[in-house]
């Protein structure tokens, strides 16, 4: 594996401004007491989009993680194997790395593949990426993984009963 300079600049765009104030910095989201996803070397916007999209506030690292998030300046690519789309995203028998995101937004981040099958999910992105792409999916195979469901559903009482309805 080489190291493959993903870094913004090649879009137009320099996410790695967003890099951890003061040095290492972890941080967690604790998912209702049942999961935690741990954020390692997260720049403060980084950090605010993913409170913002997960809803969940952000606690002092604690217990193990079912996901974890690395942030770094550059992102690991195959140095061989397979693209997929153009400059969307390239894969081999150890990693998964997206360079292109939803509405085609310039991501950076790898998903090694080993990673699925141990007791913590990682992934590595480029500092500035905010929201890592798949969050919710990766999220979503970890409840699974921990014996949970992930749904997305309402819940109301009607009539002094429960009702929850799926969407």
């Amino acid at each position: 594996m080489r190291t493959c300079h993903l870094s913004m600049k090649r879009f137009g765009r320099n996410l790695a401004a967003d890099g951890p104030a003061h040095g290492s910095t972890v941080t967690d989201i604790d998912v209702h007491g049942w999961l935690r996803v741990r954020f390692e070397n997260a720049g403060a916007s980084d950090l605010a989009a993913v409170a913002a999209a997960l809803g969940l506030p952000l606690v002092s690292p604690s217990g193990t993680p079912a996901l974890r998030v690395r942030y770094t300046d550059e992102v690991q690519a195959p140095d061989r194997g397979w693209s997929l789309g153009a400059g969307e995203a390239a894969f081999d028998d150890e990693n998964f790395v997206l360079t292109r995101g939803r509405w085609g937004r310039p991501v950076a981040m790898n998903l090694p593949l080993p990673g699925l099958t141990g007791d913590c999910i990682d992934i590595v992105c480029e500092h500035g990426i905010g929201r890592p792409p798949l969050l919710t999916h990766l999220l979503n195979v970890a409840a699974v993984r921990a014996g949970g469901l992930a749904l997305h559903a309402s819940a109301f009482e009607h009539e002094g009963h429960g009702v929850l309805v799926l969407g």
